[in-house]
Parts: structure tokens; sequence; C-alpha cells
């Protein structure tokens, strides 16, 4: 069972102090947005474990990986139905889960 909730809803200021009191509120984040960069990092320095990412962004994937995994978290990426699987190609050696 997982929860969504907006970044602007988050109730921790994007502080890296709070890096571990927030892991235990956020285990799990799916960003759902055209450029999630900024996020990324917010959520990454936060200490969650796992950032799911549209793989049909704006942004790098590759590059939004290398940051979730330097602070020690996993990528997943999520598939819109209509993206072809073959699209994984490119960032399968980054990737720890893809989401259907």
């Amino acid at each position: 069972m997982g929860c969504c909730r907006s970044l602007a809803e988050s109730p921790i200021p994007p502080q890296r102090s709070t890096r571990r009191a927030s892991a235990t509120l956020f285990q799990n984040v799916q960003l759902m947005l055209a450029r999630p960069r900024d996020a990324v990092v917010r959520v990454a320095e936060m200490g969650v474990r796992s950032i799911a990412v549209h793989v049909e962004i704006e942004d790098d994937l590759r590059d939004l990986a290398s940051i979730i995994r330097h602070n020690g978290g996993k990528t997943y990426a999520a598939l819109r139905h209509t993206t072809p699987v073959v699209f994984l190609s490119h960032f399968s050696k980054r990737l720890t889960v893809v989401c259907f």
C-alpha cells in the first residue's frame, strides 16, 4: 500500500538535517513531473529509500539515477502504457526496478 503526496504538501522542510527523521515518513516516492530534477535532489537528500521517475521525462534519467544512488536510494522507472518497453534499453544499467 502506498501514499502519493505532492512535495508542496510535504510537512518536511528541504534541509539536510532532517534526513534521518524524514526517512521514516517517506519510504517510497513516485514523481509524476515533466522536469523532476529539483524534486529528485530534494527527496534523495531527505533519505527516501526509493524514487520512481517516469522515463518519459524531459530531464536525463541517467543523471537523476546517479543522484538517487549517490544518496543511498534506488531508482524505479515508471512507464506510461503507451511507451514501448524497448525504450528502457537506454537506462537498463542504472535502474533498480521497472514499474508498468
